[in-house]
């Protein structure tokens, strides 16, 4: 729960969402205690010994979503101000950060790749592999953006469908991208 928290008040100011709260809530509890309820209920009593493997996997799925825009925060001058990342700090979380989600998408693939799962659940897993790369492209996007890459905001398709619901009445995205 305190990492559902933690992603959950990330991706809020991170993706300037403007849901009702209760969808908020919802969606992202959805996330983070569906799939676990799931493994928990579809698993036979014999399988749960490698539990805790597959829910460390689960968790390791959703690292990303705080990862991603903590980087970005505090390496935004404007919202940190003195306390921003310096060049080296970036360097390494970034660097860091790769390693962990590499290590963490080794560590999935292999325990998927050791399920006995037919061809349906394959293709089910290779559209859900999908989805997923393509939002961390997009979560990484929007922390290039906040950490200076404006020029990015230059292409049609960025500003469509990465800036577009959070363009301000002068027609710039979010004010803390005005330098």
């Amino acid at each position: 729960m305190t990492g559902t928290y933690a992603g959950q008040f990330a991706m809020e100011g991170f993706l300037n969402l403007h849901w009702v709260r209760w969808k908020r809530v919802l969606l992202t509890r959805s996330i983070a205690i569906v799939p676990t309820f799931c493994l928990a209920f579809f698993s036979t009593i014999q399988n749960l010994t490698s539990f805790n493997d597959i829910l460390n996997v689960v968790m390791s799925v959703q690292l990303p979503f705080a990862l991603i825009p903590t980087i970005a925060f505090t390496s935004n001058v404007e919202i940190m101000g003195e306390f921003v990342n310096g060049i080296g700090n970036i360097l390494m979380a970034i660097l860091t950060s790769l390693g962990i989600v590499g290590l963490n998408t080794y560590f999935v693939l292999a325990t998927i790749a050791g399920l006995d799962m037919t061809w349906y659940y394959w293709l089910l897993f290779a559209v859900v592999a999908v989805v997923y790369t393509l939002f961390c492209i997009y979560l990484t996007v929007h922390m290039v953006i906040f950490m200076g890459a404006k020029r990015l905001m230059n292409y049609p398709i960025i500003n469509k469908y990465v800036w577009g619901p959070s363009i301000d009445a002068q027609g710039m995205p979010w004010t803390l991208l005005r330098s």
